[in-house]
């Protein structure tokens, strides 16, 4: 699918939103790597430990 190539504007909407509604494991992994650096983050894992 590649807009500059004349595909379906449809299709690049239904990838984005396919793409947006997926779990991130790699955003997940950066939240729990970096939580002492962000203290909202922090203070959420501290509350629920079992996710770390």
């Amino acid at each position: 699918m590649d807009k500059k190539n004349g595909k379906d504007t449809s299709l690049l909407k239904k990838k984005k939103e396919e793409i947006c509604s997926k779990q991130h494991p790699t955003v997940w992994a950066e939240m729990k790597r970096q939580k002492t650096l962000h203290k909202e983050i922090n203070e959420l894992f501290a509350d629920a430990p079992e996710l770390l």
